[in-house]
């Protein structure tokens, strides 16, 4: 073998690689989207356990439109949006915790013996 025709397989083998590399990089940001949004998906589940665990437990609500008060004996807590489209959680003067992220719309509407929650949320996948 020359080296002429080692120079020709090389640059054949880096063109070929340079495909195969150029080929995986939109599956790769495709599947970091993914992992991402699943990831949303799956905070958004555990804000509503969480929620859900609340106002089962709960001895006294006041539900007024996007903000819920609910109230476990002594323990108060408060549920509202923010202007940054996350559920927050009040538990008082030093605590004010993000629940979850990408919230488009939340509504609380105490009925009977029954509280309607209503959360629209938006998961961006980032993929185009």
């Amino acid at each position: 073998m020359t080296l002429v025709e080692l120079l020709v397989a090389s640059g054949v083998t880096a063109s070929v690689m340079a495909g195969v590399l150029t080929s995986l990089a939109p599956a790769q940001a495709g599947y970091l989207a993914h992992a991402d949004a699943a990831d949303a998906r799956q905070r958004l589940r555990v804000s509503v356990d969480t929620l859900t665990r609340d106002l089962l437990l709960a001895t006294a609500v006041d539900a007024r439109g996007d903000t819920i008060a609910i109230r476990q004996g002594s323990v108060a807590r408060v549920y509202y949006l923010s202007r940054q489209g996350q559920l927050r959680q009040d538990d008082g003067p030093f605590a004010d915790t993000p629940v979850a992220d990408g919230i488009a719309a939340l509504s609380f509407e105490a009925l009977e013996r029954r509280v309607r929650v209503r959360i629209t949320a938006v998961v961006r996948t980032g993929v185009t």
